[in-house]
């Protein structure tokens, strides 16, 4: 879902960089991005705390890392 925002915002933004609408709709997707990594690290988070196991929530934390690696808000591409 966010990536339909990025990539939409990001394509009407390289058209037209004074778009306000799109300048919001790119902003909103990686912002969801960011929330669904970030929720994936707290699931971990919780899970550790209920009594699981390092072992056991680690590819949650990595998947949490991951994710934020690949939300992190690059500037829309130009057309050129």
């Amino acid at each position: 879902m966010s990536r339909k925002y990025v990539v939409r915002g990001a394509q009407q933004l390289a058209k037209d960089p004074t778009n306000l609408q799109a300048l919001k709709c790119w902003q909103t997707g990686h912002i969801l991005a960011f929330a669904q990594s970030e929720a994936t690290a707290m699931f971990a988070l919780n899970l550790r705390f209920m009594g699981f196991t390092l072992w056991e929530v680690a590819p949650f934390y990595v998947a949490g890392f991951v994710l934020m690696l690949f939300s992190n808000p690059r500037a829309p591409l130009e057309n050129g």
